[in-house]
């Protein structure tokens, strides 16, 4: 209630509202991508997200890490309705701020996964045909190269 009652007076003042913190992480399960976001965000903030990905499946999650609103894009800002008018806590630039966050961590994650992983590791089946474990290859006993 009182982050309503802070909106009608900046709304009646002109007075800014102070900034709408928000969580955005991003993890990756082998060539798959999860980035998540706080919020209910506009679907093509998600579907650009997604095409800009440096891996070759991601998962644009939604609803993550709290709720700051509706995260509309800035068109939607200009036809107006609920979304914009009343369940936004957010002025126009922030879909562009989310989006290139969420493209920013992937690209980080994927650089870094390359470079920190030396090496990989294999899915071996056991010995009954429903075991598996992972194992690990043979590392190299150079100190000046890795594998």
């Amino acid at each position: 209630l009182d982050r309503a009652a802070a909106a009608l007076e900046s709304w009646e003042t002109g007075t800014p509202l102070e900034p709408v913190s928000a969580e955005v992480q991003a993890l990756r399960v082998g060539e798959w991508a999860i980035v998540t976001t706080p919020g209910e965000v506009f679907n093509q903030i998600g579907v650009q997200v997604k095409a800009t990905s440096p891996f070759p499946h991601t998962f644009f999650v939604g609803y993550a890490n709290g709720s700051i609103g509706y995260i509309p894009v800035p068109e939607a800002y200009l036809e107006g309705g609920y979304e914009v008018i009343h369940a936004s806590q957010v002025t126009p630039e922030a879909a562009g701020l989310l989006t290139a966050t969420c493209e920013q961590l992937l690209q980080a994650l994927h650089a870094a996964t390359l470079a920190v992983l030396p090496h990989s590791y294999k899915l071996v089946r056991e010995s009954s045909p429903t075991s598996y474990d992972y194992a690990q290859p043979e590392r190299n006993s150079n100190p000046q190269t890795t594998d």
